[in-house]
């Protein structure tokens, strides 16, 4: 995995870790084992829109794209037995 990529997936997930930011997919489900795919798809364009906008604010280019970004996050909720 590249290194800007591996940024946006730790950043993601150190977010839906923290109680304080109210991630779609935290709402829903108490238990993200039982998240839905098209759930935390949504939770994660959500999340993506947010921090591209932060990101831009900084006047930072980025060239990941959100299917790509999509594709990682998901692969890692099923990696570490997040969600199915």
């Amino acid at each position: 995995m590249d290194p800007q990529m591996q940024t946006v997936v730790g950043q993601y997930f150190v977010s839906l870790k923290d109680s304080r930011n109210r991630h779609l997919i935290r709402q829903k489900y108490t238990d993200l084992s039982g998240a839905k795919g098209s759930d935390i798809e949504q939770d994660i364009g959500c999340w993506y829109a947010g921090f591209t906008a932060g990101i831009k604010l900084l006047d930072s280019k980025t060239t990941l794209q959100l299917d790509s970004v999509l594709s990682t996050i998901t692969k890692r909720f099923s990696d570490e037995g997040i969600a199915a």
